[in-house]
């Protein structure tokens, strides 16, 4: 007996014409209502709302994103400490100043 297969996957478990799979997770700010999206296989929320999102893997992944991550407004951490220096420069030299005026 031969067996033929068609070209579109057959539902898990269909129940009066819908499909049983979990619902987004995600709420709408405006309305306060469920995202009505499927969510992805293995996640809480839909496509739309970083159920496809991985994140950084790799080692080198991960270091790159920590260099951009962005501590207040636009500056990183390793900004804030290179102006901290050269201000803590600048007083010097102004203090050196004013003491041999």
């Amino acid at each position: 007996m031969k067996t033929t297969f068609s070209k579109f996957k057959e539902p898990r478990c269909a129940v009066f014409g819908r499909y049983d799979c979990n619902q987004c997770n995600a709420k709408s700010k405006r309305s306060g209502d469920r995202c009505r999206a499927p969510a992805v296989s293995g996640k809480s929320v839909c496509r739309m709302h970083g159920g496809k999102s991985t994140g950084p893997r790799t080692p080198e992944g991960k270091a790159a994103l920590a260099a951009r991550f962005l501590v207040h407004g636009t500056q990183t951490r390793r900004l804030r400490s290179l102006h901290r220096e050269y201000m803590g420069e600048i007083k010097q030299i102004f203090r050196r100043l004013k003491f041999d005026l």
